[in-house]
């Protein structure tokens, strides 16, 4: 079969070509329609012979139901003769908009639709295209999304293409879709109104319209394939590329330091938060958003599940985001595509992570912490002990800046320095290669303190945010000065001169850098007792927070 593609972004602008696709529709062919979510499979809803076209394109399971989509509130009463006054009320809010919900089914639709069930799943879309398509084919259409079944949802053009080309008539290129993960699912029929599914539309979001909804238990397990089910996305392994997915919970910080103790290599993919790529070497890594970020994540999943596909990565090792708000979308189609091959932190660890120029007071911070039971992890005293015992770092670092080892085969850090002395380049190359080698060595610490059971570990790292430490710690903690008292400070610790003290403060960030990138910033311009008492205080107020929030 010839598949026609036809680019519109502004229906009005192509009136005939939304014509002729509905006239497709009413002919009872189907046709991938763009729509906010993902794409759909559209088919003539009442037409059974349509309707199984759709199940023979996709190799979709007969149990798996479709969503028949409207153009409008008043076509409601087409599919269902039974309509609840909170489902007009969560109509008027969210539609059109990423919301279906679950009515009672009139006869007209048939059974196929809803696998059997004497229910219907029932959505209004909220693109201009998928809506004038609908209305132009003068029926409501069945449209689950429009892709190989169980494979990654499309959310553009070429992920039809590439799944459905050959297969279908006619694709309607919409451009991207804005939300990225499959419309909510609301059952209406029973009460409380149980979330099926969640989507662009959050818990919270229905809460505040309708009052009490229960979740139902599929969002968080695998259910047996023997349940009958109403919506789809409910059972079988869904979303899935072609690799295996491995998906690591918890808090970001943690969920990173879990997913680099499995050392992905080469051949491998990464799919994690963005900042987080530095800290992983050779395999294929894709970012889908900041950590908080839930709306970007969830427009960027699916692509980046196909782009693991057209890799050919062998296993997939993904960051999950918490089961609330829209990032409860997010990790529901995270975990149905590793069938709830989940891992989680073994323990509760609090790292933090300690930074500061030089002369800031740093290190004093650091001893308070460590009296007040924090375990502490020395960033440069891991290079120095890198520079002697790592054969690989050694290797890297010769075949980049030449002999640099000295008598004893260790790395002679002073002619290094020299090399690197005014040179961007190299400086930059320098930290690419040993941020790697001590990111990893700090990691394994924290994977060993937190199966030791220990509630606190910090990072004391001056070059923290640079070689992506930041990313391992739950918060951040910056010690400030004033300039003079940290030259000072450094001619009397260093030994060098006032001129050599200066130019060393000069080439770090200043204190605004501080101020800006940590969570919390302690300012040293006081005594050396002063800071040791205001650093305690930090330290009580950080554990004290932390136990509070696993209280709550």
């Amino acid at each position: 079969m010839q598949t026609e593609v036809i680019t519109i972004r502004n229906p009005e602008e192509h009136t005939e070509e939304i014509k002729a696709a509905g006239q497709l529709l009413q002919n009872g062919e189907v046709v991938a329609i763009p729509t906010e979510t993902v794409y759909g499979l559209a088919a003539n809803a009442l037409d059974r012979e349509a309707v199984a076209k759709i199940f023979a394109v996709k190799g979709r399971p007969q149990d798996n139901p479709l969503i028949v989509h409207i153009s409008e509130l008043s076509e409601l009463s087409a599919v269902t003769s039974e309509i609840p006054e909170y489902a007009v009320r969560l109509a008027l809010k969210f539609w059109p908009g990423p919301l279906t919900m679950v009515f009672k089914r009139l006869a007209r639709i048939p059974s196929e639709v809803s696998a059997g069930l004497d229910t219907v799943a029932v959505r209004c879309p909220s693109h201009p295209v998928a809506r004038a398509i609908i209305k132009a084919a003068k029926v409501p259409l069945a449209a689950p999304s429009a892709n190989l079944s169980g494979k990654p949802s499309p959310t553009s053009a070429e992920h039809v293409i590439a799944d459905l080309e050959g297969k279908i008539p006619l694709i309607i290129d919409g451009g991207t879709c804005s939300v990225g993960v499959e419309s909510t699912v609301l059952d209406l029929t029973c009460y409380p109104p149980r979330l099926l599914r969640p989507g662009g539309i959050t818990p919270q979001d229905l809460t505040s319209v309708i009052g009490k909804i229960e979740i139902d238990e599929s969002l968080f397990q695998e259910i047996s394939v023997q349940n009958k089910v109403s919506s789809p996305g409910m059972k079988y392994k869904h979303y899935a590329p072609k690799a295996p997915v491995k998906v690591f919970c918890g808090p970001p910080a943690a969920s990173l330091r879990q997913l680099l103790f499995c050392q992905p290599k080469k051949g491998d993919g990464v799919l994690c938060f963005d900042g987080c790529e530095p800290l992983f070497n050779d395999c294929y890594v894709i970012t889908y958003g900041g950590a908080k970020d839930y709306k970007k994540q969830a427009a960027s999943l699916f692509d980046a599940l196909r782009r693991f596909d057209e890799e050919g990565v062998r296993q997939i090792y993904a960051q999950c985001p918490p089961d609330n708000g829209i990032a409860l979308a997010v990790a529901n189609r995270l975990k149905k595509a590793s069938g709830f091959d989940l891992t989680y932190p073994p323990s509760d660890l609090m790292v933090i992570g300690l930074t500061g120029r030089s002369g800031s007071g740093k290190s004093t911070v650091a001893s308070v912490f460590e009296k007040n039971g924090a375990v502490i992890i020395d960033a440069d005293q891991i290079y120095r002990i890198l520079c002697k015992s790592s054969m690989d770092m050694k290797r890297e670092l010769c075949k980049r800046f030449g002999d640099i080892l000295d008598e004893n085969c260790e790395v002679n850090r002073r002619k290094l320095a020299t090399l690197v002395y005014k040179d961007e380049a190299a400086l930059s190359d320098l930290n690419r290669i040993t941020h790697r080698y001590v990111m990893h060595e700090i990691n394994n610490r924290l994977i060993g303190l937190q199966s030791s059971g220990a509630k606190c570990a910090v990072i004391d790292a001056p070059l923290l945010f640079e070689a992506s430490a930041d990313k391992l710690c739950d918060l951040t903690v910056g010690i400030i000065a004033s300039k003079p008292d940290m030259v000072n400070r450094v001619l009397l610790r260093d030994g060098i001169t006032y001129d050599e003290a200066s130019m060393r403060l000069n080439n770090q960030p200043d204190n605004l850098f501080y101020v800006k990138n940590c969570n919390m910033v302690l300012e040293n311009n006081g005594s050396l007792k002063d800071l040791s008492i205001d650093a305690t205080g930090l330290f009580e107020k950080i554990m004290q927070t932390r136990i509070n929030s696993d209280v709550t």
